[in-house]
């Protein structure tokens, strides 16, 4: 947001600022003591430490005007207009004695009522925010609300006691003082809390500074009512509302002023409140005390006006807030239900062309390896030697072909549900042992150990399709992991089942792509869909097989360690299968490659 000030000189400004704290903190202290201490040093008094710090206010108001541009110029000189109309109004009120003259009218008060109109319209035009058009309404009411609840308060606790003693113009002039201070006071608040961005220190200073002029404009005219029972000390607050308005003047000259912008509601978990606590205190202490006249009763009606109006205001602003909402989560509702209905229907034809190209290319591909067979064993004549090679090429890419095809038609069956589960007891180490026995010859080729590590277990799934995924894990296992390396198939029971585990002494695979490996042709590495001869969709098979058993999977792995998947499948029950033996639970180990697979029945061992 655009800053009130154009240039900033920051050696200079932090000279200005510190000079003008110390003055500003050396007035405060005299008049503390002057004031609460009772002192005076003959032309030192509380009137006269007072006039200086007005003249000190113009000085810094004036300051600040020439160092800035725009509103904010004009704002600080019509400060400067009123703090000097203050200053010579206190001279005027010094020459007649003071705070222990006649507390008749005299040109002081007609100065000090001129200075009103400076100061209304410096804050007009004060830059402080931005977005007033938009949210002036509510601003407004909540100002109001404020405004009419501290007014009230005020009638009820003294400013009553000055209108029925005081009468005519005398009345009026000691009424206005503090009824404007509370006005003005009560729409800075409002402004301060209704924005959002960096704090403005100039516009909290101000603010203090109209909260002090209405304590001493409040304790003046009730000293005028009631003497000597109150004292002196209200001139305290004329004297800091100067130095706080000085304050102010130096922050706006030295300090940056970013124009806060205006929310269209009070935020927060307290500020939306404080008009309705303000309201309500009011109109308690209102109760207490009693409705002793016509304007204290004219205050009441006004508070409950404005704060009904501001309730209107937020009930209107929250239903047609709830109905756009509401309005929008259809939209978005039916454009959701519209998007997915469409993705069923692309998926609905994306599975049947899948199917049905895949079940086209299963005859052609029958045909092709059975004539590669042909050639290879000869039957159809002697091949050449250079074309053996040939030969063996294209029926390893057939067989690929193949497996391909049968894999796409199996994960299109196992996610319409088309599959068939026929989920039955089963013993685990015949699975396992079967689905090990069917990799013997990998196993071999690759130079990789097979061992079988499984507590005995029965456990309830679809063998036939268990095995399969067992394969299918067992299989990728072996793909990556170098000759000498182990794969080890671990079970154990857990809360969830049965967890049975394949591990390997491979590459690993990255933390990023443990969950993606599961996806349909996912590859770890772009290359190794050609160079380990997979099709990239074993593991979304396993995964959609282990589920429709009642089972999860997942995957764990360390780069340059290995990699382990586990999956896991419902126990018959709680206690150990039929026919294990009694005592520690043994471990059936199996070992296949180099060398004959150990097939079942495996032997027993304990550890």
């Amino acid at each position: 947001m655009p800053s009130s000030r154009p240039r900033a000189s920051p050696g200079p400004d932090r000279v200005v600022l510190r000079l003008g704290a110390v003055v500003i903190v050396s007035l405060l202290v005299l008049a503390c003591v002057v004031v609460l201490g009772g002192h005076a040093w003959g032309p030192v008094t509380s009137d006269s430490v007072g006039v200086v710090a007005a003249a000190l206010a113009t000085l810094c108001a004036l300051h600040a005007g020439l160092r800035n541009t725009g509103p904010m110029r004009l704002s600080w000189l019509l400060f400067a207009v009123m703090i000097l109309l203050n200053a010579v109004g206190a001279t005027y009120w010094l020459a007649d004695g003071g705070s222990d003259g006649d507390r008749s009218l005299s040109w002081s008060d007609a100065l000090y009522l001129a200075a009103v109109v400076p100061a209304g319209i410096a804050l007009l035009r004060y830059p402080m925010t931005s977005g007033l058009r938009r949210a002036w309404r509510p601003a407004l009411l909540d100002g109001l609300v404020m405004a009419s609840s501290m007014l009230l308060l005020s009638m009820v606790l003294g400013l009553s006691e000055v209108a029925h003693t005081l009468a005519g113009t005398r009345a009026f002039v000691f009424l206005v003082y503090p009824v404007m201070d509370v006005v003005i006071l009560s729409l800075l608040v409002v402004l301060l809390l209704r924005t959002a961005g960096r704090l403005r220190v100039d516009v909290v200073l101000i603010a203090s500074t109209f909260a002090a002029f209405a304590v001493a404009d409040l304790g003046f005219a009730l000293s005028s009512v009631r003497g000597e029972q109150l004292g002196d000390v209200y001139l305290l607050g004329y004297v800091v509302a100067a130095l706080l308005l000085a304050s102010a003047a130096l922050a706006a000259a030295t300090l940056e002023t970013r124009v806060r912008r205006l929310l269209p509601h009070l935020a927060g978990p307290i500020a939306p409140l404080l008009p309705d606590l303000a309201a309500f205190a009011a109109l308690a202490v209102a109760v207490v005390v009693g409705v002793s006249d016509t304007a204290q009763a004219v205050l009441v009606t006004l508070v409950l006006v404005v704060t009904g109006l501001r309730q209107v205001l937020l009930t209107t602003t929250n239903l047609r807030l709830r109905d756009d909402l509401e309005r929008r989560v259809a939209d978005r509702t039916q454009e959701l239900r519209d998007l997915t209905a469409e993705h069923q229907r692309l998926d609905a034809m994306k599975r049947e062309f899948v199917s049905a190209v895949s079940h086209e290319l299963r005859t052609p591909l029958t045909a092709i390896r059975g004539s590669l067979e042909l050639l290879a064993d000869g039957d159809a004549g002697e091949l050449p030697a250079p074309a053996r090679p040939v030969v063996e090429m294209a029926t390893r890419g057939s067989e690929r072909l193949s497996r391909l095809v049968d894999d796409i038609i199996d994960l299109e069956r196992l996610e319409s549900g088309e599959f068939g589960f026929r989920p039955a007891p089963h013993d685990l180490l015949p699975l396992l042992a079967d689905a090990v026995g069917s990799l013997d010859a990998l196993a071999r080729e690759a130079g990789v150990e097979v061992r079988i590590a499984a507590c005995p277990a029965r456990v309830v799934c679809d063998g036939d399709r268990v095995t399969q995924a067992l394969v299918n894990l067992v299989g990728n296992a072996l793909k990556f992991t170098p000759p000498g390396g182990t794969v080890t198939i671990d079970a154990r029971r857990t809360e969830e089942g049965l967890r049975v585990s394949v591990s390997d002494t491979g590459r690993g695979i990255p933390p990023g792509e443990l969950e993606a490996v599961f996806d349909r042709f996912h590859q770890v590495e772009p290359d190794d869909a050609r160079q380990q001869s997979g099709t990239g969709l074993g593991l979304s098979i396993t995964r959609r097989i282990v589920e429709a058993n009642g089972g999860r999977v997942w995957a764990e792995s360390e780069v340059g360690v290995g990699s382990t998947f586990y999956f896991t499948l419902p126990l018959e029950d709680d206690g150990p299968a039929a026919g294990s033996v009694a005592g520690p639970v043994p471990h059936p180990v199996a070992t296949c490659a180099p060398g004959p697979l150990l097939r079942v029945p495996l032997g027993l061992v304990h550890p």
